[in-house]
């Protein structure tokens, strides 16, 4: 969980891992700002400077990529993808979007199927034509309202994604992620045609996400769900201050 941090080793061996960096980051800040910055003063407060701070990181980012961002350096490159601190903005707006729900949101639920239909709509748009943002940044924005709406839709979207096959899948869709090159590295294309003489590349691909979310479901029934469960089981309640400053 550091190689975001250093140069050049961002991509080592499992290439997703890289977010592990960001991740525990991330994990290491928030009891901070949840005990001195969210429990100490209001949500229209923190909310500006959450807001603020995310506009001075898109800046900063989109300038460094105006100008380093066709550099052969590898170092270069991987500092403005992957580094750890490029990425605190997008978990900052989270936290807001979280805590924001949580004050005014969580009882207004109702169909929002439409809305979020076309919000998707503009997700797509926007990976089409990213309109000269760092869309590592914009997609915190863009996704945050569809996060919102499907937490409070009781459409049909919801109805159908509460089926037990969706709901396992979404369960299991972080191995899915983190595992994905290790299962391709050891079922590559060269041993499936070596070993099953397999010559359609979409069956061989059918194959080995088969295998992948086998694997998924495996480290999530026997490593995930019970690491999950004790962890829970030692967990306290966080609450907001009703009245901060």
């Amino acid at each position: 969980m550091i190689q975001a941090w250093i140069p050049g080793k961002a991509l080592s061996f499992n290439f997703p891992a890289w977010s592990l960096s960001v991740e525990a980051l991330f994990y290491a800040v928030f009891p901070f700002v949840f005990n001195k910055v969210y429990q100490k003063i209001s949500i229209k407060r923190f909310s500006v400077y959450i807001i603020s701070f995310w506009i001075f990181i898109q800046i900063v980012t989109s300038v460094l990529f105006a100008y380093f961002g066709e550099s052969d350096s590898i170092y270069t490159g991987e500092f403005l993808r992957y580094n750890p601190l490029l990425h605190l903005h997008q978990f900052l707006v989270g936290n807001l979007a979280g805590l924001f729900f949580i004050k005014y949101l969580q009882h207004k639920k109702r169909n929002y199927d439409l809305l979020i239909f076309v919000l998707t709509g503009l997700v797509l748009l926007a990976l089409k034509f990213p309109f000269q943002l760092n869309f590592n940044s914009a997609s915190a924005l863009l996704l945050m309202p569809i996060i919102i709406l499907i937490s409070l839709n009781t459409g049909l979207i919801t109805r159908l994604f509460q089926h037990k096959i969706l709901v396992f899948l979404g369960e299991i869709s972080f191995g899915i992620y983190i595992l994905q090159y290790p299962v391709c590295f050891f079922i590559s294309n060269y041993r499936i045609n070596k070993y099953l003489h397999i010559e359609d590349l979409n069956l061989a691909l059918l194959i080995r996400f088969g295998v992948l979310i086998l694997v998924s479901s495996i480290t999530y029934l026997y490593i995930e769900k019970p690491i999950l469960k004790i962890v829970k089981g030692k967990q306290k309640a966080l609450t907001l201050s009703e009245n901060p400053a």
